[in-house]
């Protein structure tokens, strides 16, 4: 077998969690509200970043303020409610609707790109 990049085995792996959340979403909404399993799904995140960040702390200084509330704006407004959106659906239809559905803004952002801007 040849050398594989750990880079490689990083995207293997966030495949694999990635292919089995929606399943862990179904299975912990009978006992756990959605809000709750986001926000200990965004608990565990955090911390893995910050320590990340802290490892890389010069490399990933945003240049000035602004830069940096951007940043946080679109992590909380478009990561973080599109999640909270993405477990609701998971909890409230079929899982295969509901990833249809979430991973058609690849083909959507272009298009509606083009009609808005």
């Amino acid at each position: 077998m040849k050398y594989i990049s750990t880079g490689v085995w990083y995207i293997l792996f966030a495949a694999i969690l990635y292919a089995i959340m929606p399943i862990w979403i179904r299975q912990l909404g009978h006992d756990i509200p959605p809000f709750a399993q986001v926000f200990a799904r965004y608990v565990v995140a955090a911390l893995i970043a910050v320590g990340f960040a802290l490892w890389n702390k010069e490399t990933l200084k945003p240049k000035n303020i602004r830069d940096a509330l951007i940043l946080v704006v679109i992590a909380v407004f478009g990561y973080g409610l599109s999640n909270v959106m993405y477990t609701m659906a998971i909890l409230n239809t079929t899982i295969t609707n509901a990833l249809f559905l979430f991973f058609t803004f690849s083909i959507m952002t272009p298009v509606l790109g083009v009609l808005v801007l």
